[in-house]
């Protein structure tokens, strides 16, 4: 229940105190604490995260094979293999993208769990 408690009365003063005084568990550390407690979570977060980052690059790279078909005479079969390759790189970078979102929540939630339990 919510009880108006008059400015004026000495005991408001004193229930503010209290509250102010009042101390609440805190965990001492930063990041690399944060992190140094969670190897698991963090190298398997920055694998999934090396993962991901490995489909730009191939994307690039089908550029080089494009200006490289240029001079080649048969350049419809090579077209066709990097368009295949440009396929499978497509759908890996999808798969990762769809991947790497839940487990990387997954990891954090960990993370913030083990934050929580060791407030209490």
């Amino acid at each position: 229940s919510i009880e108006i408690v008059d400015a004026d009365n000495p005991d408001a003063d004193m229930i503010t105190e209290q509250i102010h005084e009042q101390s609440f568990p805190s965990v001492t550390g930063g990041l690399l604490t944060i992190l140094s407690r969670n190897k698991c979570a963090t190298f398997m977060v920055l694998f999934i995260g090396l993962l991901r980052g490995v489909a730009s690059p191939l994307f690039a790279l089908r550029f080089l094979f494009v200006f490289g078909t240029l001079e080649d005479d048969d350049y419809q079969t090579l077209l066709f293999w990097l368009m295949v390759g440009t396929m499978i790189v497509g759908v890996y970078n999808f798969l990762m993208q769809l991947i790497s979102q839940p487990i990387c929540a997954y990891f954090a939630e960990i993370v913030m769990n083990d934050l929580r339990v060791s407030c209490l």
